[in-house]
């Protein structure tokens, strides 16, 4: 789903910088979150489950 994910930002012509923030939401934070809990479809990611994953983001409040 991340690599369609990147494949559709790509055609949409999203600038690099933009895409390479993503890529550091997607590949350096969620899939590895996801790997530890043992995530392995996207129907698994609810609401609640996407709340605990931004809560371990480090970045400011305006970031996240």
């Amino acid at each position: 789903a991340v690599a369609k994910f990147f494949e559709d930002a790509n055609a949409r012509g999203l600038r690099p910088p933009t895409i390479q923030k993503l890529r550091n939401l997607l590949d350096k934070r969620l899939i590895p979150w996801c790997d530890q809990r043992g995530y392995r479809q996207l129907k698994q990611l609810d609401v609640d489950a996407l709340r605990q994953f931004r809560a371990t983001w480090p970045d400011a409040p305006i970031s996240s």
